[in-house]
């Protein structure tokens, strides 16, 4: 019953209301014919107008650094677990049981 009773309403109450291109705005901005239809086209321009040298200088450095301490930290993790050391590790392990023990 809920599928007809909505099938109903649907073929009804569909009403169209038929709009230009450019009669719409995006982001709270009109658009117009020079600004593309997307929704990431200057979505926040005001906010970028008052942060946009700080987030260009500052952001940009520390992900830059981020980046940086990724890298390291992958390539320490990567030596750790490579199979050459696999004595060297097991020698740890033992010594370290060895220890707990007595």
């Amino acid at each position: 019953y809920g599928v007809g009773i909505g099938a109903i309403i649907f073929f009804l109450g569909n009403r169209r209301f038929i709009t230009h291109q450019w009669d719409n705005y995006a982001g709270g901005h009109f658009l117009s014919s020079d600004v593309r239809y997307n929704f990431t086209h200057n979505f926040y321009p005001g906010t970028m107008r008052v942060i946009g040298p700080w987030f260009k200088g500052s952001i940009v450095k520390l992900e830059q650094g981020l980046i940086h301490l990724t890298e390291t930290l992958a390539g320490a993790f990567h030596s750790f677990y490579r199979l050459s050391y696999t004595p060297f590790y097991l020698l740890i392990v033992t010594v370290l049981a060895l220890a707990w023990m007595f």
